[in-house]
Order: C-alpha cells, then structure tokens, then sequence
C-alpha cells in the first residue's frame, strides 16, 4: 500500500543525523514515494550523503535561505495531496504514518 504523503526535510549540515532520518522515512509500514530533501547550503558532507539515495529529490540552495524558505518551498514542491515535515535530526518510528493514518490527522480540509 503506498501513501498519498509527501515527505519534505530542510537539513543544513545535517551529517551526523540525515541518514537515519531518510532511512526512516524509507522503512515506513506504508510506503512513501515522494520524499524531498532541501539542502540549505550544507558546508559538511550532507550533499554527498544525499546522493547516495535514488529515492529522494535533492534541492540544493546557492546560498543558505533559512528555515522558513525551505519549509515553503518543500510545500510548493511536494507533489501528493498530504505533506509532512520533519527535521533531519528526527528518526521515525516504523508506524508513525499509519498510526497518524488510523487516527485520521489526514483528513480533507475544506
């Protein structure tokens, strides 16, 4: 079963965690396939980290915006009909999309 969730990350210098976060994401009881990662200009080795995914988007800022840019830009560029965000420092529990699912925080809003 695959879900109607895309995922966005803002990360900047984010090595030490961003791995464990993806890896999260990727092993969701429910399957998710689209997930964004917004690179706010990382000086560590974050961007090389990032490529070693095939399943994700990269979007490399030039320079770094801010929390508040990535954030608005992971909406615009999310492309399913829910959106979550977490920080590249958190990792998931297995259940956590199905159990938000099951309690029904995905509803419509009109």
């Amino acid at each position: 079963m695959s879900s109607e969730v895309s995922f966005y990350i803002p990360v900047f210098n984010g090595e030490k965690t961003i791995n464990q976060c993806i890896d999260s994401i990727l092993h969701q009881s429910i399957k998710v396939n689209d997930i964004l990662v917004i690179n706010d200009f990382s000086n560590d080795h974050t961007e090389e980290i990032l490529k070693k995914y095939s399943e994700i988007k990269i979007i490399n800022n030039e320079i770094n915006k801010g929390l508040g840019y990535c954030r608005n830009l992971g909406v615009k560029s999310s492309q399913n009909k829910f959106i979550a965000s977490i920080d590249a420092d958190v990792v998931l529990d297995k259940f956590w999309l199905e159990i938000l699912k099951k309690v029904r925080v995905f509803q419509k809003i009109i």
